[in-house]
Parts: C-alpha cells; sequence; structure tokens
C-alpha cells in the first residue's frame, strides 16, 4: 500500500470514521459520506477491503484450527477407547461415568452398558472391602490410592486386576474418580508359580537336609533359612553373625575352618566348598555338612558377600565310612596269605624257644633266647597292630600326617606280607613338609596303590615308595585335572610291573572296574583312592606303558613346615610300688599270671579272679586293703561293665582300670559312662601297665587328700 500524499487524512483515521458512519444509523450516513471528499472514500474502500481480507486469513486460520482439534480429540479418543490399560471414571456412590473400549473389552460387556453400572457388579463379595476401602479414601483425602483384587467377566472369568484411582471433578465441579484398571492375570500366576516352586525348593532342602544362606562379608551378619535354622537346630533368636557362625562348627575343624574361609576362600577370591562337621546347636550333636558357596566382589573386587547352602551328609559319611572299612577288608583279604606266613615265622623261634628255657641252660644263652621270644612277641604285636588300625580306621578330623611315619609303617607290613621276589624301596628325606589330613585314610590310599602294585608284578619286581616337596606352578597346574598352583606333598607309588592299557586307563578309576578274576577284587581300590586325594583338595597323575610299570603321583595340599624327627625309644618305668594290693581279673590265665609277676616284681602285692562273681566275692572280702582293680572287659559269664557297675555300688570311689583286646573299643558297649581310670589295649607293655597304674593311684591319693581337707 502506497504512503498518504502530503495534506491527505492518514488511512488509519478514514478507516475509524467509516467505521464509526458504518456504526451510525442509517439515517445519519449519508450526511456523513456527504462530509467526505471522493479521495477519502476510495481510501476507505481499499482499507475496508484489506480489512476484509484480513478476517478471512482469521476465519482460515480458525476452521484450521478447529480442523486440528477436532482431530485431536478424535486421536484422544482413539488413544482412550484402544490404549493397552483400562480407564474408568466413577461417581462417588460407585456408578460408572465413563469406560474406554479396553475397560468395556476386559470385562466382556457393550461399552454402553457399563454407563450407570455399579462397579461392584464385576467384583467378587471376597474383595468387595479392597475396593470400597481404596474408593474411600480417594474421595476422603484426595490422594491417589491403589489396590489388587479380582474381577469377574461376564462368562464368570476370574481375572486379577491392579486399580490406580485418583481424584477429580466432572464438567459440573462435582467429584468423581479416575480409575486406571491393569490386567496382572499373567504376573499374579507367574508369582504364585514362583512361590510353589520356592515351596517345593523348600521341601526338596527339607528331603536332602539342605539350608541356604548369605552372609555379608563387611558386616559379619548371616541370613539364613529356616530350612538352615532347622538343620542346625537355630531358634529366630540366634544371633546370626561370623562369630556365631564359627561357635556352631566342632571345635577340632574350628581352626582348620578359619583358616580355609581367610586364605583360600577370601584371599584367592574363589568358590566356598569344603566338608567339615558342626555341633548342632540345640542337642549338640555332631553332625558332618558340606558347604557350598559363590563369593560376590564389588567393584574394586574386594569380597562383598558370599551365599549359598549347606547339607547334612552325616549319612553319606557314615556309608563312606563302611564302604571303606570293607575297601580295608579287601586289601586285609589280599595280604592274609603272607600275614599267616609271617607269623607263623614269628610263633616258630617262640615254640622252640620255650622247652630250651625249660633246660635251663647257662644264664648267658638263657637271655639270648629271652631276647629272642621278646622280639617275636613285640614284631608280632606289630603286625597286629598296623592290621588293626588299618582295619578300623575310622576318619577323623585332618591333622598333620606324619608322612615319613606311615611310609615306614607299611614298608615294615610289605616286607613282612609280600612275596619275597618284590623289592622295596623307600625314599623319604627329612625335611619332608607336613599334609594336612586324615592319617587313616592316607593310610588306606596307600594300601590300595601297594596291593595294586603287587599283583601286577606277579614274577617279582620292585616297588618303590616316595615323598618329595613340589611346588606347583601354573604350567604344571595345567597338565593335571583339578590341580591348582601351590605348595604340595607328593607321594609316589611306582612298581615295574605289567603296565596299564590304553583302554583301561581311561576307566581305572570308574567304581566296579576291574582287570582282576572274579573274586580276586572288587575294582573299587583306585576308586576310593580318587575320593580320598579329592576329600584332601588333591590330586592324582598317573605314568603307564604297557610292560614298562606304572607309576602313580599323589599330589596333598601341604604345609610348608618339616615334620619333627621320630626317635623311637624305650621308656623309662615309673617308681615302683610300696606294697598297694591290686585285684586282677581275666579268664585269661596266662594273662593274669604275667601281670601278677609284673606287678609283684615292682613292688605291688597281687590277689587275683578268673571271673566276675569271684571278683566280687574276693573285692567283698579284702575291700579295705585293695586300692584299685585291673579287669578284662571281654569275661564269660558276668561282662565286663557289669563288674565295674557292680564294684562301684560296693565302693564308689574304687579306682579300676579296664582291658580290652577287641579292636576298637567301641565294641564294648557301655565304656564310656564306667568312668574308668585308664582302659589298656592288649597287648601291652610292662611299662604301659605300670605307668597307668601309677598314675591312677597317684589321682585316687589326691582325691582322698582332697576330701579329707573339706571335712576337716
Amino acid at each position: 500500500m502506497k504512503s498518504p500524499e502530503p495534506g491527505s487524512v492518514p488511512t488509519s483515521d478514514l478507516r475509524q470514521r467509516a467505521e464509526a458512519a458504518a456504526r451510525q444509523p442509517a439515517a445519519q450516513s449519508p450526511e456523513s459520506l456527504a462530509a467526505l471528499s471522493p479521495e477519502e472514500i476510495r481510501q476507505t474502500l481499499h482499507e475496508l477491503r484489506v480489512h476484509q481480507i484480513e478476517l478471512e486469513m482469521q476465519n482460515e486460520e480458525l476452521r484450521r484450527a478447529q480442523v486440528e482439534l477436532d482431530a485431536a480429540r478424535a486421536r484422544y479418543f482413539d488413544l482412550y477407547d484402544l490404549a493397552p490399560v483400562s480407564y474408568l471414571t466413577l461417581s462417588e456412590p460407585g456408578l460408572i461415568l465413563e469406560a474406554n473400549l479396553t475397560a468395556a473389552t476386559l470385562l466382556g460387556v457393550p461399552r454402553g452398558s457399563l454407563v450407570g453400572q455399579p462397579f461392584t457388579r464385576f467384583i467378587p463379595k471376597e474383595d468387595g472391602d479392597i475396593y470400597y476401602l481404596c474408593r474411600k479414601k480417594v474421595f476422603a483425602t484426595g490422594e491417589p490410592q491403589a489396590c489388587d483384587l479380582r474381577i469377574i467377566t461376564k462368562d464368570g472369568t476370574i481375572l486379577w486386576a491392579h486399580l490406580a484411582a485418583t481424584a477429580a471433578q466432572d464438567d459440573q465441579g462435582a467429584p468423581v474418580c479416575r480409575v486406571v484398571m491393569s490386567d496382572i492375570t499373567e504376573r499374579k500366576r507367574g508369582e504364585a508359580a514362583l512361590s510353589e516352586h520356592a515351596r517345593l525348593l523348600r521341601e526338596a532342602q527339607d528331603i536332602a537336609m539342605m539350608g541356604s544362606y548369605v552372609l555379608d562379608i563387611a558386616t559379619g551378619m548371616c541370613s539364613t533359612s529356616e530350612g538352615l535354622d532347622k538343620l542346625l537346630g537355630i531358634d529366630p533368636a540366634y544371633k546370626r553373625t561370623l562369630e556365631g557362625w564359627e561357635a556352631l562348627i566342632h571345635p577340632d575343624d574350628r581352626a582348620m575352618m578359619a583358616d580355609y574361609f581367610r586364605n583360600e576362600v577370601l584371599g584367592q577370591r574363589k568358590a566356598f566348598d569344603k566338608e567339615y562337621r558342626i555341633v548342632c546347636f540345640k542337642d549338640k550333636t555332631e553332625q558332618w555338612v558340606h558347604g557350598l558357596g559363590r563369593l560376590e566382589l564389588d567393584a574394586q573386587g574386594q569380597p562383598l558377600k558370599l551365599s549359598g547352602t549347606i547339607q547334612n551328609i552325616t549319612e553319606k559319611k557314615r556309608m563312606e565310612d563302611n564302604f571303606l572299612r570293607i575297601q580295608r577288608m579287601e586289601g586285609i583279604g589280599s595280604l592274609a596269605g603272607g600275614i599267616a606266613h609271617d607269623l607263623n615265622n614269628i610263633l616258630a623261634p617262640v615254640l622252640l624257644a620255650a622247652p630250651l628255657l625249660r633246660a635251663e641252660p647257662d644264664e648267658r644263652e638263657r637271655n639270648k633266647l629271652i631276647d629272642t621270644v621278646e622280639s617275636c612277641a613285640q614284631r608280632g604285636a606289630d603286625i597286629i597292630n598296623q592290621l588293626l588300625t588299618f582295619a578300623r580306621g575310622k576318619p577323623g578330623a585332618h591333622a598333620p600326617i606324619p608322612v615319613r611315619l606311615l611310609l615306614n609303617e607299611m614298608s615294615r607290613l610289605i616286607r613282612e606280607t609280600f612275596p619275597r621276589n618284590i623289592e622295596l624301596h623307600v625314599n623319604s628325606p627329612k625335611d619332608l613338609w607336613q599334609a594336612l589330613g586324615d592319617a587313616t585314610q592316607f593310610n588306606q590310599g596307600l594300601m590300595n596303590l601297594c596291593v595294586n602294585a603287587r599283583d601286577a608284578m606277579p614274577d617279582g619286581g620292585t616297588l618303590t615308595l616316595g615323598a618329595s616337596n613340589v611346588n606347583v606352578d601354573q604350567g604344571f597346574a595345567a597338565t593335571a585335572l583339578e590341580a591348582r598352583p601351590g605348595a604340595y606333598l607328593c607321594v609316589t607309588v611306582a612298581d615295574t610291573g605289567t603296565g596299564i592299557t590304553p583302554e583301561n586307563l581311561r576307566r581305572m578309576f570308574d567304581p566296579f572296574f576291574t582287570t582282576k578274576e572274579i573274586g580276586k577284587g572288587t575294582g573299587l581300590g583306585l576308586a576310593t583312592l580318587l575320593g580320598i586325594v579329592r576329600g584332601h583338595q588333591g590330586f592324582i597323575r598317573v605314568d603307564t606303558q604297557p610292560g614298562n610299570g606304572t607309576t602313580f603321583e599323589l599330589y596333598f595340599p601341604a604345609l610348608p613346615a618339616p615334620e619333627e624327627p621320630d626317635v623311637p625309644g624305650r621308656e623309662e618305668p615309673p617308681p615302683r610300688g610300696h606294697g598297694e594290693l591290686i585285684l586282677i581279673v581275666d579268664d585269661e590265665p596266662f594273662i593274669r599270671k604275667a601281670v601278677e609277676l609284673t606287678l609283684e616284681w615292682h613292688g605291688y602285692r597281687v590277689v587275683t579272679a578268673g571271673a566276675g562273681k569271684e571278683a566280687l566275692a574276693v573285692f567283698a572280702s579284702r575291700s579295705a586293703e585293695i586300692k584299685a582293680v585291673i579287669t578284662d572287659m571281654m569275661m564269660p559269664g558276668m561282662y565286663g561293665p557289669e563288674l565295674v557297675r557292680a564294684l562301684r555300688q560296693l565302693s564308689a570311689q574304687l579306682p579300676i582300670l579296664g582291658m580290652t583286646g577287641l579292636a576298637h573299643r567301641a565294641g564294648v558297649t557301655g565304656l564310656e559312662p564306667l568312668n574308668l581310670a585308664a582302659v589298656l589295649d592288649k597287648p601291652f607293655s610292662d611299662v604301659e601297665l605300670l605307668a597307668a597304674l601309677h598314675q591312677t593311684l597317684l589321682r585316687a591319693a589326691a582325691a582322698r587328700q582332697n576330701s579329707s581337707e573339706v571335712e576337716g
């Protein structure tokens, strides 16, 4: 638009005057318009056309805005109706004012029929209170509320729904409740499945006698499952700390477990995997458990927590004990021929020496015969003791194993029982490290290998036993299954026998696999050996070639400290007696007489009895004089423990020593509660007998002295 010429009236003024004229009554318009000049009229008309164009543009803008508003409203209603969750608007009495299509579809009814219906129509009676309290709180407080409840659809299907309700107002300002309803049926089914899974897991743990735990390394606090509390006999009020947990470990295993946890688990950042004993909190019974755990580390690689399971394996340990005992019996059976041969060699000089002693040769020759008899008797006792130790060996707590001593004992047994065409060599340095473990199981594994080596050399050969200190590095550990770097004690059993074929080498550790004839072996020897070595956290290496012999290397984790040298020597006898009267009770006349002569020779007086009833009669007649009783525990007629209880009724403080020739004392029922002063295992030496009696009399005298001082 051009600029107004000089002297002309501004366009805006003309528009205002024209608009003012247009607003005046029609009668006044002609006069008002007459006052305008033609130029002003042209300008006014031009301005009016411009104004008309502006109005049309504004109208077009309004029409476009209306179209967009309608489209947005349509999209909103589409989103509202087709949203994946249900939307409802409820009045304060609980009537449905609005509902989207998703809500109608979920409830299985037409959308139009929902309006005006009470929402309680779709809620089971059992969940009515949940819905009522939720709606009441929304209108009462104006704060959002939420709840989970069940919904009944038109066809009777029951669904789980989550309601999220908020307070609002309708177009008239009346209070309403906006509800977002989500279908959580699958989630509830999943929760139910997890709950069922947890229940089944608890039942499985109960059956397996297992429980779980989580130990916080930083705080030392330990959370335990109900199953573990039941397993350990812990009540809910027990303080679950690391110190409290250590208190439940058997005293004999406590130091070992503390060292394992501190150095192995935390120190080397590895999983917890250990078998150990506990003492149940409630009944104080000893139980074997197997602990497993996974160590969780923080961002800096420091131990954060340990979580895992603990299983009661007491019955498994009993079965293993029986299994190992059967294995020991099998090993002894395979040695029976050699044992009989050697015992016959021992008894022959004894039988030959007896008549020579009766002939009373000169004193020098008599002493030589006596030395021969004593040496043979001691040799026979050593063989029997070795066999009994091997046969009865009950697995115990892990302790430093005297490897050199065990190798020497094994070499003696081999020399006395193996065929003479097998040459034995033993290499055991004096600076050997100690292995922490069970000496009985160690001895059994060694015996299994020696018997196998003997059988692999039917025509004779060389058997070599050895031990050495070995530091296993990463490269060496990679060559052996289950090997880890560290200090090990390596025990070697090598033979020059037939060797092992490749096909048998792959199966040799399988239970019941054997290449021996039926009746010659069960195939459990090497399987037992593998279990023993693994139980000591060790590993095995085998080097063999058919026809060129076999070498077994057993690696046991070592304690880098040399063994104390074993210096045998005969103990000096204790001080002589002072005429104390001792009652000896044994049904074997030779034993009774030998004990009698030994005690009399060392200053004691002795009375004897060959049976329990006879002993009671002797004691009743001389109870004031008798200072102690030494009785056998296995006698015909009156059983040893029965005699002890009868003597206790006659004299409660009477010192009583027991004698037994059984393989292990547990074979004498009722032995522990008898409170015997000592129990002597037959055969025993004069030093053992005299030392036990001397200590018993000293304790009895001290007890009488204390009693007199109290009475005084």
